[in-house]
């Protein structure tokens, strides 16, 4: 058995080896990402300060590989700091990024103990270790050899909080308070303490960590690949899966991966051994939304998910999370507003349990009272008079900030793509409006039975579309009408449209750039313009009693996404785009 011992410049390497070696076990002492990649059980042991730590790593190109390491299944114990370093984040000296292995954030441990009294800080002593996570005992984790009660030598001012109770497998005592000992995410184990000089305890935990499986050989008869399934990488109550599937002899992506889950029954993100690289776990939520059907047209997600199955998704940790499941009813938010915060708070709690390394949240220009000149780092405004849609998704905005500091947030404007169902490029294909006013439907149902069985009393206290009617004979009569869709929109109104189709592009560009908040926003054009330039008419000049609506929301990054100035394109390239895709646009 070899065990591969990282060395980054702030290890007790010695004592580590010799514990090891007491089982016979072969140690690599190595700062090579070579010799990380082809390990078959890391160890990242350390002592000193976390951000000297995760620099030590980064120095030496050891980030990536540990992490690639860790999705595959292989067994990786953290020590000490290098257990610190596991999780997302850590306070100590400032706010430093970590592994990102287990959900979770270090801080200090209190100078004071549960009663006010004064403590000493760094936490040193031999205490004991407790099942933690709601365990009655250790059996099934990495500390099944051991006692409730056994104790171990700790040395330590931060203490890690995971996110994830279950992820907690032993706690110690300090001060009255609990502190967590060990924790554990899928294949990657932390231990607090030192087990290296933990007696006959530790070296019971580090036989049990030599004695952990890599993963077990299965074949896919679907393609004849010889596949390694490793632990899993998730595993939330009653989940077996979703598992790390690593391909022998191929070249593979993530694609590939989810082709396989037929003969293994999961979807299987994958890791190509042959070339040492590590592809993309991704999740998108929002998978059967307008947004998200047309990312999935663009992009092949290890996983998706909507409203009634994303909580198989929880603590599934994927390497990035595309969070495109916000509704977009405008009128029913604006109706009932504190059921559509409610929406918005459920939102946060699936993001949250999901756990993602990175995150994209999909939000709307709605979130802007007045987008007129606004760039991303202009002042925030005032919300005063803003609509409960856009005051809410702006809630949603600030709690993703509180909770994910890095992560990426994009606001869209007016939007065309594949299954497009409303705004003006919607009303000017079908024609048909979508609901009318009880008042204006008793005047068209006069007029035709085709409209009077076209439309039923929605509960809204509008007339609906019940699709009963034969579509096309539902156009003629409206395109024949002075009255039809077109009617709800000012001709003098500016939009700005956005194609879904580069969504995915515009996305994965400000990610490379590190960008944390993108206006995706094409020039300001009128419903007039584009009625012309779609149907080469210039005879529609609806004026509504309202002000026009009128957006022109800005961008410093559009040079970035190959615009220019403050948007993503010219208003003539706009219009040329809309057009194509409206002739193009079969029912």
């Amino acid at each position: 058995m070899k065990v591969t011992v990282i060395d980054y410049g702030l290890s007790n390497l010695l004592s580590v080896r010799h514990a090891f070696a007491h089982f016979g076990a072969e140690t690599l002492l190595t700062s090579d990402p070579a010799d990380v990649l082809a390990a078959e059980k890391l160890v990242l042991p350390g002592v000193g300060a976390f951000k000297d730590g995760m620099n030590g790593l980064a120095r030496l190109g050891l980030i990536e590989p540990i992490r690639q390491k860790a999705a595959a299944g292989t067994p990786l114990l953290g020590i000490c700091l290098g257990m610190q370093m596991l999780f997302d984040e850590s306070e100590e000296f400032g706010l430093h990024k970590g592994l990102g292995l287990i959900p979770g954030r270090v801080v200090k441990i209190p100078d004071t103990d549960v009663d006010g009294h004064p403590q000493k800080v760094p936490h040193i002593s031999w205490d004991p270790l407790y099942p933690g996570g709601g365990r009655t005992d250790f059996s099934g984790t990495a500390l099944a050899a051991l006692k409730p009660g056994e104790e171990c030598y700790f040395i330590h001012s931060y203490e890690a909080k995971p996110v994830r109770d279950e992820d907690r497998l032993a706690d110690t005592v300090y001060g009255g308070r609990e502190i967590c000992a060990a924790a554990s995410h899928g294949s990657v184990l932390g231990c607090q303490f030192h087990p290296e000089k933990s007696g006959t305890v530790g070296l019971k935990i580090i036989e049990e960590f030599l004695k952990c499986p890599s993963g077990r050989g299965r074949t896919c008869p679907a393609r004849g690949f010889a596949i390694k399934v490793g632990l899993p990488y998730s595993c939330g109550p009653g989940m077996p899966g979703p598992y790390i599937a690593i391909i022998y002899n191929a070249l593979c992506d993530s694609a590939q991966g989810v082709a396989f889950s037929p003969a293994i029954g999961y979807n299987v993100p994958c890791i190509n051994v042959q070339r040492g690289i590590a592809m993309s776990c991704d999740l998108l939520v929002g998978s059967t939304g307008f947004v998200g059907g047309n990312l999935l047209a663009k992009h092949t997600f290890a996983a998706a998910c909507h409203s009634s199955d994303i909580t198989a998704q929880y603590g599934t940790r994927p390497d990035l999370c595309v969070y495109a499941g916000v509704p977009a009813a405008m009128f029913l938010a604006n109706a009932d507003p504190e059921a559509d915060l409610a929406v918005m708070r459920a939102a946060r709690e699936n993001i949250r349990q999901i756990a993602p390394k990175r995150l994209v949240l999909i939000s709307s220009i709605a979130v802007l009272a007045d987008s007129r000149g606004v760039y991303e780092d202009s002042p925030a405004q005032d919300t005063e008079g803003l609509p409960a849609y856009g005051k809410n998704r702006l809630q949603l905005e600030r709690w993703v900030r509180e909770d994910f500091p890095d992560a990426l947030i994009v606001r869209l404007p007016a939007l065309y793509g594949a299954g497009i169902r409303k705004n003006f490029l919607f009303d000017l294909h079908t024609i048909t409006p979508a609901m009318l006013r009880p008042e204006k439907y008793s005047e068209l149902a006069a007029k035709s039975p085709l409209v009077k069985s076209a439309y039923t009393l929605a509960d809204n206290g509008f007339y609906k579309l019940n699709g009963t009617a034969d579509p096309a004979a539902l156009r003629a009569f409206f395109a024949a009408n002075d009255f039809n869709a077109l009617a709800f929109t000012d001709a003098r109104s500016r939009y700005q449209f956005y194609n879904l189709g580069r969504l995915w592009s515009d996305m994965e560009a400000a990610r490379a750039a590190d960008v944390k908040l993108l206006h995706l926003c094409t020039p300001p054009v009128s419903a007039a313009e584009v009625y012309t330039a779609v149907t080469g008419k210039t005879d529609w000049h609806n004026e509504l009693p309202k002000p026009p609506f009128d957006y022109d929301l800005r961008s410093r990054h559009a040079a970035l996404l190959g615009g220019s100035g403050d948007y993503l394109c010219t208003k003539q390239q706009e219009l040329d785009d809309i057009t194509r895709f409206m002739r193009s646009w079969r029912d």
